[in-house]
């Protein structure tokens, strides 16, 4: 009899008290898949092996071949998981095939079921690859129950990717993304974009709360294998002219929550975002790349009404940071104070109710300020009873010269609404004007749901002076049934008033927002991907009295240039569309958008992008 036949035979007799018991339980499912544990620089490569499993099929033992190449490993060994130890159960393994067994019934739970350490060999080189075949369980009853494998391949980097010391030495921090996340049911997508003529030398770095290295596994779906993993802190990679560099974290869903921050070098231009998205929920929302190295942040809150808001800080410097706080409630009285220490290169991200319990059913702004000579990031999470998350923009160096949204929705299931900020210390007057797709005033109905600030009314504008640290909230929607007013919003002003909007989709409760466009660029970049069944959609207008003709560059992700299109805009005017509707070949694409500003004239653009499970986020222009 082959170790395998008995094998299996073992793991039914230890799984329970009679081989005679067994029957098909063909309804149950369960699962298998691998993730990197660790890849060590002195040779070895750590795999985790993950059960998933419903609470009414939980296995008490599982069986499962690991396929590999012999000539690139020396050996390996096995030790359990936490959710074999917890089970009280052994892992032994004989050549590539190993059994999770016990001399007891006791289910095994979800969780990591086994580690295997490989030890490399001396000539090992680019990527290893692992695959799981004939997954086997059992019940505690010694039934057989179905086990699937997901994410049972998976291909390891061996070798980091470093630049070479007098490459690494030309490096400057551009940026940095103030949360990532992963496993846990979470990922993290990370988009870096050359927007520059030349080739860019760039390096993503990881960090933790305390700022040490953040090592994770990152994937790569733009390569030739998208399940390679390279397990790192840190990449480096040579970005071509207008091509996009994306990466992935993630982790088993059995896997505690990862959360940490990214620091963006280069010896160019870069630019870019990441897409934080939970698998579990369908969540998905956007973080920009804060490249401001601003004197001081402003993020606006509302814990009113169910929301709650969630905040992250991260230190670009390697020194720690006490980072001053001042909070203010939507008149702009100030609250409290306060202060945050975060280490140094480290992170920080908390409830802001939980932090500060004096905004707790309040909406208001958070004043962040950096140490002097300190240089921090900052990003806003806006959670809704319904169970959706979106990011709220860190306003900086808002200025005087006010700025449009590009893309404004009302009625029809669709709500927005306009967040106003005086970010000065003096009174301003704020002028928000709507215009329709042809330009003429669009007339929207508006509510006011902060006390004393008028009654409901349909408009196509709106006057306020706003007193300084004032935050002002207009929503604008509509029944169900009424049709779709679609359009853009252009704010005017004499102070420094900035803001967002926040589109809600009420059938489901995803919500997305927009910062108000205020750079006034030659151009601007839209990364679009429309594939794996995703859709992005473009909103384009004109903050200009005279027509527009924008014309548009398309790129693939290589920054090879694919098309040229152009969009024809009136004085005011906006438009929206379906982008592979639009611009038949950037279908079952990736790449980039370039939006060129017509000589004298002043344009905002918008992505959305929504994936098969409906959960919309916007992309955020970035400048050229």
């Amino acid at each position: 009899m082959t170790f395998s036949k008995l094998a299996f035979r073992y793991l039914m007799v230890a799984a329970g008290t009679s081989i005679g018991l067994v029957s098909t339980c063909a309804a149950q499912s369960n699962s298998l898949s691998l993730s990197v544990n660790s890849v060590s620089t002195s040779g070895f490569v750590s795999l985790n092996v993950s059960l998933t499993s419903a609470a009414a099929s939980q296995p008490a033992a599982l069986q499962w071949t690991l396929n590999y190449s012999t000539s690139d490993i020396i050996g390996f060994t096995a030790i359990e998981g936490a959710a074999a130890i917890g089970a009280g159960k052994t892992v032994t393994c004989s050549g590539n095939l190993c059994v999770i067994w016990g001399l007891n019934t006791t289910a095994i739970p979800s969780g990591v079921v086994a580690v295997l350490t490989f030890q490399l060999s001396s000539t090992v080189s680019g990527d290893l690859a692992f695959h799981i075949t004939d997954a086997l369980a059992a019940s505690p009853l010694a039934e057989p129950i179905a086990l699937d494998v997901a994410d049972g391949r998976i291909a390891v980097v061996t070798q980091p990717i470093l630049f070479p010391p007098d490459v690494a030495a030309g490096l400057t921090v551009m940026g940095s993304i103030a949360e990532i996340v992963s496993s846990g049911g979470w990922d993290t997508t990370i988009n870096l974009i050359n927007n520059g003529s030349t080739s860019t030398h760039a390096r993503l770095k990881f960090f933790g709360y305390d700022g040490s290295d953040f090592s994770l596994p990152l994937t790569f779906p733009h390569g030739p294998d998208p399940t390679s993993t390279l397990f790192a802190a840190s990449l480096d990679q040579t970005i071509s002219p207008g091509a996009t560099l994306v990466t992935r974290s993630t982790g088993p869903d059995v896997f505690p929550v990862q959360q940490g921050a990214a620091q963006v070098s280069a010896d160019g231009s870069i630019n870019g975002f990441a897409i934080l998205r939970n698998r579990i929920n369908h969540w998905e929302t956007t973080v920009p790349i804060e490249m401001h190295n601003a004197t001081s942040f402003l993020l606006a809150f509302d814990n009113s009404n169910g929301l709650a808001i969630g905040l992250a800080v991260a230190n670009l410097r390697p020194q720690p940071a006490n980072v001053q706080v001042t909070i203010r409630d939507d008149t702009g009285a100030e609250l409290g104070a306060g202060s945050l220490f975060v280490p140094g290169s480290g992170h920080a991200s908390f409830v802001l109710s939980t932090q500060f319990p004096f905004t707790m059913d309040k909406r208001g702004t958070i004043e962040i300020l950096p140490p002097s000579g300190g240089q921090i990031s900052a990003v806003g999470m806006r959670f809704t009873s319904p169970g959706t998350i979106t990011t709220v923009p860190a306003l900086a160096n808002v200025g005087i010269t006010g700025g449009s949204l590009s893309h404004i929705a009302s009625a029809n299931g669709w709500k927005t609404t306009f967040v106003l900020v005086n970010t000065g210390a003096a009174a301003a007057q704020a002028h928000l004007r709507f215009f329709a797709d042809g330009g003429s005033a669009l007339s929207l109905p508006l509510t006011f749901p902060q006390s004393g600030e008028g009654a409901s009314s349909v408009a196509s504008g709106l006057d306020r002076t706003m007193a300084a640290g004032a935050t002002l909230v207009i929503e604008s929607t509509g029944p169900d049934t009424d049709p779709l007013l679609t359009g853009s919003a252009q704010l005017t002003t004499d102070g420094d008033v900035g803001g967002f909007v926040i589109f809600r989709y009420n059938p489901n409760g995803q919500e997305a927002t927009v910062p108000l466009e205020n750079r006034n660029a030659s151009a601007y970049l839209l990364a679009f991907d429309n594939t794996a069944g995703i859709v992005t959609g473009v909103a384009v207008s004109n903050a200009s009295m005279e027509a527009a003709i924008v014309q548009v560059v398309i790129r693939d992700d290589t920054g090879a240039q694919i098309g040229t299109e152009s969009v024809t805009l009136s004085p005011n005017g906006h438009t929206a569309f379906g982008l592979a509707t639009q611009f038949p070949v950037t279908a079952g694409m990736r790449g980039t958008l370039e939006f060129v500003t017509p000589s004298g004239g002043r344009i905002s653009a918008l992505g959305i992008r929504t994936p098969p499970t409906l959960a919309f986020t916007t992309l955020p222009a970035l400048t050229k």
